[in-house]
């Protein structure tokens, strides 16, 4: 696909609804724009999830097909950085009104064929699996619109980096938080699984992105939560031990969170010690109910 250059500011293009959560993603210091573009889309593609595949086709396990307005911006980076270090970057300019919706790097990304060609439609975006990193955050905006963020970042050798930033304005749905709280609220009707809404960042609990499920927890009513057993699962380490410690950190985040002296909550770590329940390693949060006595 060939990107053609729009000289009109995208804050300049949008008419109304402006606001601070409208502004720019910041590049990365001494990177090139090679691409860039300003359009009205229909059905983009936004992956907010770990990838699947069925039957020879890759797909996100939750996706939105928006309409907006969009602005597409590609950079080029000769420094030889770390993927580690430019997600930081990125990934710190997200601590304001957004909300990171869905995050991963290298291999917990899944196929970087499938981000560049079926998602980003930029086959200059394809690298080694590990070598690459995501993160979509949303912000609302002051009309009742909602701003999308998609940061794709692929290291495709020793000193060449390609980074894709799409910024879109849309009316639609993108998350709702009604049905996610549905959702949960659902999960908690059973006697034990895997809970919904609980969102790390580099293993340290993300409150911001969990608060849903955290309110959810924190205010069960007494009886169920003198039955609530929490298990924190980390996978994405290669050492059991380390798997255990990263565990014991988020049960000891959830603790403060949702457990008190006068209604607690019994949380456990256990690493790598069960099956991750779906194709990332990102931490779970799994769920067991006592009987009733």
């Amino acid at each position: 696909m060939l990107f053609h250059r729009v000289v009109i500011p995208f804050a300049f293009m949008l008419l109304g609804g402006i606001s601070l959560a409208c502004q720019a993603v910041t590049p990365f210091p001494v990177s090139k724009q090679i691409d860039s573009f300003d359009k009205d889309v229909t059905r983009y593609r936004l992956v907010l999830s770990g990838l699947k595949t069925e039957q020879a086709t890759t797909f996100g396990e939750d996706e939105r097909r928006l309409s907006g307005t969009l602005n597409r911006t590609v950079w080029r980076l000769q420094d030889d950085l770390s993927i580690d270090e430019l997600f930081s970057f990125y990934r710190e300019q997200f601590n304001g009104d957004e909300r990171v919706l869905y995050e991963c790097v290298g291999l917990d990304c899944g196929s970087s064929a499938f981000w560049a060609n079926e998602v980003f439609d930029n086959p200059r975006l394809v690298t080694r699996d590990k070598d690459q990193a995501y993160i979509a955050t949303l912000s609302d905006l002051e009309d009742g619109k909602q701003k999308v963020t998609a940061v794709y970042i692929a290291r495709r050798g020793s000193r060449q980096t390609m980074i894709n930033v799409d910024e879109m304005i849309t009316a639609d749905a993108v998350s709702d938080r009604q049905s996610l709280t549905a959702k949960i609220n659902d999960e908690l009707t059973h006697s034990a699984g895997w809970l919904s809404g609980f969102k790390t960042n580099k293993d340290q609990l993300d409150e911001n992105a969990s608060r849903e499920l955290l309110d959810i927890l924190a205010n069960l009513n007494p009886a169920l939560k003198s039955r609530l057993n929490l298990v924190v699962h980390c996978y994405s380490a290669p050492h059991m031990k380390d798997n255990l410690s990263c565990s014991e950190r988020l049960a000891e985040s959830l603790r403060q969170r949702v457990s008190s002296p006068n209604n607690p909550v019994q949380i456990y770590a256990q690493g790598a010690l069960t099956l991750t329940p779906n194709n990332d390693l990102a931490p779970a949060l799994r769920f067991v109910f006592w009987p009733r006595r």
